[in-house]
């Protein structure tokens, strides 16, 4: 069985002792068990060991003793008298340097000695004060559990302020329930620390910080208003403000950024003097050193961003790979988590994303939706079938908006050579469904013939890029063709008025000639 040794040593001299090199001296002690039960009665075994220098010195003396414990476990030896093992009490040179007093015991009686402490000799024995004496003889308390104090003239045996009933200590309360408890306010003052085997866990560092957990906020000397909590939250951080970083390893680097908000273990790691930043998920923009005013939710969120600033992405691993990307706004799980250096991009849907990691200003709208070129707009996927609204897409076309201002080319020989045909996609989800319209090739073809372009047709921009067609463009062209017939029409209108008053004086003549005929036959019928 283990013991442990009583808090109170005390240190006699002997009442045979002069101003001269002592023979001895009194030691008392008390031994109580680990439950804090005092061994009553007992014979126990002490050795005694006198060093010289420090707390590891070398032995210059030791003796062994076996005194019987009393009533209440007290037990009072004279140290100099004890069974001498190495050299003699009277031969210690106490001029000679420091001299610390080593105990252990076999509270068994036995030879088995455990250390119970080393302690240094304030004083030399031979020169203790009498009222260190005195202090000895100690009064009972009032009641089970009181802790002495010295208000300054005497020694207060009845304070129940601290109460210690041998396995708990209350402060404030004379019924503690925990190895500590403490009953009343407790003032923390500035750099405060709270450790737990050795290791920092609660700290108040700097001005008006909360530091929780290990080596949270260890550097911090100059920052304030802080909120570190978690294994290593800004363990770096000397003079940055304002933060709050909940998670262990959260903003770890960080040294001056302020107003940053990292939520979810290593969320902000490398974060050095980003501000302004609002990370929330594990992992969240823990790549990102000096970015500014991003908002990341979601697990890897931002994982991979450096310098990217003005951010927002919203989803499990949305942004992924953004690197060095601005003004970014991606809303869905894994939403553009390929785009590395784009900016200005817009990407809502799961997996939406561009086609390229460097796009930039294009927007992609849909679960699974994918743009292929910077200044584009996607909406919807593969699969989609329709698009509609309310009302039909309006385009800008304010003349305050327009320069060079002419005449469109394409009329009805551009529209005469159009191809019309019937097809279906080549995607799995577009299988068995029929559409009517052009190829966009066979279009930008026919403008090249005609020696001009048509906007009806947007080429690819990259290798990932597709054709598409602007079906709302061909009305211009139409139109064209329309005003091209109706002059035909009027043209023709005006010929054959000509043609038909042509015809009216021809038929007039006709008509002369039939009278006349009939004249010349009634003539001759007259005059045979």
């Amino acid at each position: 069985m283990k013991f442990i040794q009583s808090l109170l040593f005390v240190f006699l001299t002997s009442s045979l002792l002069w101003a001269q090199v002592p023979e001895g001296f009194k030691y008392q002690s008390v031994a109580r068990n680990l439950s804090g039960q005092t061994i009553n009665n007992a014979p126990i075994g002490l050795r005694i060991s006198i060093l010289e220098g420090s707390i590891s010195g070398t032995e210059v003396y030791s003796e062994t003793h076996i005194p019987t414990t009393n009533n209440f476990g007290l037990f009072t030896i004279t140290i100099g008298e004890g069974t001498p093992i190495t050299s003699s009490f009277p031969a210690i040179d106490w001029s000679l340097d420091s001299k610390f007093l080593k105990v252990e015991a076999d509270f068994t009686g036995g030879s088995s000695y455990q250390l119970l402490g080393t302690s240094q000799f304030l004083s030399v024995p031979y020169s203790l004060h009498s009222k260190f004496a005195e202090s000895a003889n100690l009064s009972d308390g009032a009641s089970a559990g009181n802790t002495i104090y010295w208000n300054g003239t005497s020694w207060i045996y009845t304070n129940s302020n601290i109460h210690n009933n041998g396995g708990r200590v209350g402060i404030g309360t004379t019924n503690p329930t925990q190895k500590l408890h403490v009953n009343g306010r407790i003032n923390v003052p500035l750099d405060s620390t709270y450790m737990i085997n050795n290791q920092t866990v609660i700290s108040t560092r700097g001005l008006s910080n909360l530091l929780l957990g290990q080596s949270a906020g260890l550097s911090n000397n100059l920052g304030q208003f802080n909120l570190f909590a978690g294994f290593n939250a800004g363990i770096l951080n000397t003079i940055g403000s304002q933060n709050t970083f909940l998670g262990a390893e959260t903003g770890v680097s960080n040294i001056d950024g302020t107003l940053n908000t990292f939520i979810g273990r290593r969320a902000g790691f490398s974060n050095t003097n980003g501000i302004e930043n609002t990370y929330v998920g594990c992992y969240a923009g823990q790549s990102t050193t000096t970015g500014l005013h991003n908002t990341f939710l979601g697990v890897t969120t931002g994982n991979n961003n450096s310098t990217g600033s003005e951010n927002s992405f919203y989803g499990a691993h949305a942004g992924y790979f953004n690197a060095t990307g601005n003004n970014n706004t991606y809303l869905g799980n894994f939403a553009g988590q390929y785009t590395f250096s784009g900016s200005d991009n817009v990407y809502i849907g799961f997996n939406a994303d561009g086609a390229t990691s460097n796009l930039s200003n294009s927007i992609a709208i849909g679960s699974g939706s994918v743009v292929s070129a910077s200044n584009t707009v996607v909406v919807g996927n593969a699969a989609m079938t329709s698009i509609g609204g309310q009302v039909g897409w309006s385009t800008l076309s304010d003349a305050r908006l327009k320069k060079e201002v002419r005449k469109e080319p394409l009329g009805l020989d551009f529209i005469l050579q159009l191809r019309p045909v019937r097809y279906s996609y080549i995607a799995k989800d577009q299988q068995g469904i029929d559409y009517s319209g052009f190829i966009a090739q066979d279009v930008e073809q026919i403008a090249k013939l005609l020696n001009t372009s048509f906007s009806g047709v947007v080429a690819p921009k990259n290798e990932q890029d597709f054709y598409s067609v602007r079906y709302a463009e061909f009305v211009v062209p139409i139109v064209n063709s329309i005003q091209e017939q109706q002059k035909m029409i009027e043209d023709l209108k005006i010929e054959n008025k000509a043609l038909l008053e042509e015809f009216e004086k021809l038929n007039d003549e006709l008509e002369k000639y039939k009278m006349l005929e009939k004249r010349i036959e009634a003539l001759e019928r007259n005059n045979p």
